[in-house]
């Protein structure tokens, strides 16, 4: 839409023709700032148009080393992923989808303003792998019967732990905004998956954006961070159970962390080309690299000079093109289909809740936190489930344990006044009788 022209009060255009020139620049200034306002109060949060970006990827990852049987001049072959996506995104939303011809399913990411919701589509139906029968007995795939809920995921951010280095870079390339990561506790590893990698926000980034009022990643490097101080940072979508309270346990006492790596580059993402669109910058080619630290070749009796550490290197190409005023954005809700949803906003802090399951029909929108029926879905929840083993072994909080402390001073200091104050008047009591 097209904003109607500003009038500007007091001269007419024909007296400002015939004004001085600073008065002809003036009045230009005026006029430019009087169509700026038009236009922002037309649509306050800046162009409405979003960008559609079409990537092509191949991700590689090369194995560790895990015992010195395996020499390295033979190491394993390495696995090559490729994947082709599509992402719509602007200042306050993004969508994300890719495919991959190793993959029957087709991940839909969409990030609303306040949560990410992702779904997960299967794309051909289910075969059987050769063999499987005659060797395991197992029946033949069936196909799926039509009617099933369709499965969505909710997260609170602007951000889906579940994503492989795939979608993780495609994140990267297209969500990682300076507003995006204010609301992350800091800048995921892309090759960790961090609903089950405890070290996932762990380490340190040295990052730098584009000067854009959009401000995504140009450029990052992840180092290995200090043994033991500072303490990890949270992981705030970390899978918990009772299975991986020792591995939690141990790595916050800093049992996973490689002595005489401190500070040193693991992986670096960099944007290699870019584009211009209405002043923001979109990448167009971008790469990723990350190592093994060398501590765990020298664990193994390795030279890290002779023998490659390479853990993942990606590169993407992109093709951008401007989406037509008007077009609605992507959405991942429709009515009409029934969804088995997985809701990751509600999650106990002591107890082990992470999530809510309940089922969504005919819908567009989530439902809000506060609704009565998913409050009581939560509070079954967390009545049945069991006290994180972290928490516990751990004992009270260190605020808890103060304020018990705090409360054990004022009764013993109060029981030692009233057993003083007994004594003295007993003794006033026995001086004061006559003999």
């Amino acid at each position: 839409m097209e904003a109607a022209p500003a009038k500007i009060r007091g001269r007419t255009p024909r007296r400002l023709a015939s004004a001085s020139p600073g008065s002809a620049l003036l009045g230009k200034c005026l006029a430019t700032l009087a169509a700026l306002t038009a236009l922002q109060a037309a649509d306050p949060t800046g162009p409405p148009e979003a960008v559609t970006v079409r990537v092509e990827l191949q991700a590689t990852f090369y194995p560790p080393p895990y015992d010195k049987s395996r020499p390295p001049a033979q190491p394993p072959a390495p696995r090559v992923l490729h994947c082709e996506a599509t992402c719509t995104f602007n200042r306050r939303k993004w969508y994300i989808t890719w495919t991959s011809p190793t993959l029957n399913l087709r991940p839909e990411l969409l990030f609303d303003g306040t949560n990410t919701l992702s779904k997960r589509t299967i794309i051909r139906p289910p075969k059987a792998v050769p063999g499987m029968v005659e060797r395991y007995g197992a029946k033949p795939l069936q196909p799926l019967p039509a009617g099933l809920p369709v499965w969505i995921q909710v997260t609170p951010g602007p951000f889906d732990p579940e994503g492989d280095i795939r979608q993780n870079l495609l994140w990267l390339a297209c969500a990682s905004s300076r507003s995006n990561l204010r609301r992350l506790p800091g800048l995921p590893v892309p090759h960790a998956i961090a609903r089950f990698e405890t070290p996932a926000f762990d380490h340190p980034v040295e990052r730098e954006h584009f000067n854009d009022s959009l401000g995504l990643l140009r450029r990052a490097r992840w180092l290995f961070p200090p043994q033991f101080d500072p303490p990890p940072a949270p992981n705030p979508y970390l899978s918990r159970s009772s299975q991986n309270a020792d591995e939690r346990r141990g790595y916050a006492a800093g049992g996973r962390r490689w002595p005489g790596e401190e500070g040193r580059p693991m992986a670096e993402y960099r944007v290699l080309s870019w584009t211009n669109f209405h002043g923001w910058h979109i990448p167009v080619s971008f790469t990723y690299q990350a190592k093994w630290p060398d501590a765990m070749y020298r664990r193994l009796g390795w030279d890290p000079a002779r023998v490659s550490t390479k853990r993942a290197e990606a590169r993407g190409q992109a093709t951008v093109w401007p989406t037509h005023p008007g077009d609605p954005f992507p959405a991942l809700l429709t009515n009409g289909v029934t969804y088995s949803v997985t809701d990751h906003r509600f999650r106990h802090p002591t107890r082990l809740v992470d999530a809510i399951h309940y089922t969504l029909t005919n819908a567009t929108a989530l439902p809000p936190t506060n609704d009565a029926r998913l409050q009581q879905l939560f509070q079954v929840e967390v009545q049945r489930a069991p006290v994180d083993p972290l928490l516990a072994a751990a004992g009270p909080s260190p605020v808890v344990r103060g304020v018990w402390l705090a409360v054990l001073f004022i009764v013993t200091i109060a029981g030692g006044s009233l057993w003083l104050w007994r004594a003295m008047a007993r003794d006033r009591r026995r001086n004061s009788t006559p003999t």
